[in-house]
């Protein structure tokens, strides 16, 4: 196991000894092997759901309201205090980090962190659910997220986090034409419902099929 632990941080340095295609089917044995020991399932679909507009946007409670509903899973919130768009893949180093259950406007519950939408990811998986859920789901975030965009967005950093640590994950954004709207704090006058039933089709046939990628961008 250590082994195939040291294989995640040090990818990069294989590839200047092993050819390639070894070095990939290396980790692809090590990300399949974290799945086999920290899944430890109840027969639900087990999603952790993150964003990064924080913890009081209705597009998550749209969500996970829809993936309940359509799927029968096991869907917990895990999100950021406030708003973090535009943070990408960063995560807090040099100072603490707080989890707080939080009632939510629908009187349902969610866990607020204080930190980076991948801080997110990382407390909700040996934290909070303590094993790797079945997908993390990254959404629905007011704004798309297309080309360049992706390698400063927070929603698609907190995908890229689940992947690494063995989850599916998909990051869904909605395009609106109101750009006022797309950095704002908590809910927005937008419709989630119809993204999220599209979103809950798409999760529905990543859980089921064998999709050859680790990260969808929706």
């Amino acid at each position: 196991l250590n082994f195939f632990l040291r294989i995640s941080s040090l990818k990069m340095h294989f590839c200047l000894f092993l050819d390639e295609e070894i070095v990939s089917l290396l980790y692809s044995n090590y990300i399949y092997l974290r799945r086999y020991l920290y899944h430890i399932g109840d027969g639900m679909a087990d999603i952790l759901l993150v964003n990064d507009d924080g913890i009081y946007s209705n597009g998550l409670l749209a969500l996970k309201s829809v993936l309940k509903e359509e799927l029968d899973a096991n869907v917990v919130i895990v999100a950021p205090t406030n708003q973090q768009s535009g943070v990408g893949r960063a995560i807090s180093l040099f100072e603490p980090l707080r989890i707080t259950k939080t009632r939510l406007s629908n009187g349902d519950y969610g866990y607020a962190v204080s930190g980076t939408p991948t801080d997110c990811v990382i407390l909700g998986i040996y934290k909070i659910l303590k094993k790797i859920p079945d997908i993390v789901i990254s959404g629905i975030n007011v704004g798309e997220n297309l080309g360049t965009e992706i390698t400063t967005s927070g929603t698609l950093g907190a995908a890229f986090e689940g992947a690494h640590h063995g989850a599916k994950s998909l990051a869904c954004s909605l395009q609106i034409t109101a750009d006022h709207l797309k950095f704002r704090e908590g809910e927005a006058p937008v419709d989630f419902i119809t993204p999220s039933k599209i979103t809950s089709k798409i999760v529905k046939k990543y859980l089921d099929g064998n999709f050859p990628c680790d990260v969808i961008n929706l």
